[in-house]
């Protein structure tokens, strides 16, 4: 299982090479895409600090945390606020940058949202979410 390696890695070198690959193909896809001088202005100091700013805040804290509460939340919950992300995204886009959602974005989120309305309806309560799986292995 390609899985198995992953409980010997500590999350900082995780993180990190994840990371790292990621800005490695985004500069060679941007390279591909803009060419070089979309980077013209990519060494005026201003625009560093914001993305050492970014990167601190952003990237780092919010990877922690993420994973924090991974680890210590219920998985129905970790599962609920990562279905509600497309519609966070647009309301503080709307909020924030007074950018209005078209057509199309309005309707992927209405139905993003009512998938989690009818799949929290049909929940079952917890004392009946015995699997055929563990009434076999009980023996009832």
């Amino acid at each position: 299982m390609p899985y198995a390696r992953l409980q010997f890695c500590s999350l900082r070198t995780f993180l990190f090479v994840r990371n790292f690959f990621s800005a490695i193909a985004w500069l060679i896809l941007a390279l591909q895409l803009y060419g070089a001088h979309h980077f013209s202005e990519a060494f005026q100091p201003g625009l560093w600090l914001l993305m050492v700013l970014y990167a601190l805040v952003v990237i780092v804290v919010g990877q922690f945390m993420w994973y924090r509460g991974i680890k210590t939340a219920a998985p129905d919950v970790v599962s609920n606020l990562t279905m509600l992300t497309p519609f966070l995204t647009l309301s503080f886009a709307f909020l924030l940058l007074s950018e209005t959602p078209d057509v199309y974005e309005s309707t992927a989120i209405g139905v993003i949202l009512l998938g989690m309305i009818i799949a929290k309806i049909r929940t079952k309560p917890k004392g009946d979410m015995v699997s055929q799986l563990d009434k076999s292995m009980s023996g009832g």
